[in-house]
């Protein structure tokens, strides 16, 4: 029993350390969508050294750092924007660039001299841009909105489940802290009441989170944003919890002499397990969803 305890300690105080160095990055280096930033935080409370590896490998967002664009060593910029200035390509057929530009239109003894800064254009065959724009397009990156398309399909499942999760952390956190301090000592409040509660507070954050993932990308009415959030997290959090009940009701139910209070340190730490449950749950749920386009990957 020591060696658990230890145990325990240990993966709840390195919880607690992880999610406050994530808090720490994420504000150095914000999520590309803000409610990533929490997400990582709660998802540390429960996934302890896991969670910390996969924010170093695959969370931290170095593009969106201080919300600012990196330009290459040309100084051009993505959107095609450079020191507030745009290069277009313009047919001249007309006009000959010489020292001066003349104008064919008659007006020869008025020569017209245009200062052009012409630091993002190349004079080979024709004119070549480098800031990114071909036949008058441009392409420009929405802050809050752009997706990492580069990463692995496994890695957006994963943030996809992990962002199903965070509510589902939260919820088991104060509905826990609420069912202990409040309901636990009424009569007939068993663990069955318990779980109901904790499902549906985790609905209603889930549902919370999700709009607030979705609702800079669709410009609906807030209500037909909380239903889509709805239909999108419903199975996702569903199957999360599902796992979460079954390691949770083993741990009660079969070894019933083992069964810890909210206010133990062992029932935290088993929740951290629960959780890990949740995730393996979850994760094929949302592959599901997402390979069905029900749910779009993070």
């Amino acid at each position: 029993m020591i060696f658990w305890s230890i145990l325990a300690y240990f993966f709840i105080i390195s919880a607690i350390i992880g999610s406050i160095f994530i808090w720490i990055r994420v504000q150095k280096y914000p999520q590309q969508m803000k409610i990533m930033n929490t997400v990582w935080v709660l998802t540390a409370l429960w996934g302890s050294w896991a969670a910390l590896w996969a924010y170093m490998r695959f969370g931290e967002n170095h593009k969106n750092k201080n919300s600012s664009m990196k330009m290459d060593s040309d100084m051009s910029m993505e959107s095609g924007l450079s020191e507030n200035k745009m290069s277009m390509p313009m047919d001249m057929p007309d006009m000959k660039m010489n020292s001066e530009m003349t104008d064919k239109s008659g007006m020869t003894e008025n020569k017209m001299s245009m200062p052009m800064d012409m630091s993002d254009v190349k004079m080979n065959s024709g004119m070549t841009m480098k800031s990114g724009m071909s036949d008058n397009k441009m392409s420009m990156p929405m802050p809050g909105m752009k997706m990492d398309s580069n990463k692995p399909f496994w890695q957006k499942v994963t943030l996809s489940a992990l962002h199903c999760g965070a509510g589902c952390t939260l919820a088991d956190i104060i509905g826990e802290g609420i069912g202990y301090f409040g309901f636990s000592h009424l009569s007939g409040w068993t663990i069955w009441w318990q779980w109901g509660f904790d499902y549906i507070l985790a609905l209603i954050i889930g549902v919370l989170f999700q709009f607030a993932a979705i609702r800079p990308m669709m410009k609906m009415s807030v209500s037909k944003t909380i239903l889509r959030a709805l239909r999108i997290d419903f199975f996702s959090l569903t199957s999360w919890q599902i796992g979460m009940y079954l390691f949770m009701g083993f741990i009660f139910f079969i070894y019933p002499a083992e069964r810890f209070e909210q206010n133990s340190i062992m029932f935290w730490f088993l929740m951290q397990i629960a959780m890990l449950t949740g995730f393996l749950f979850a994760y094929p749920t949302n592959y599901i969803l997402i390979k069905l386009k029900i749910k779009p990957a993070m």
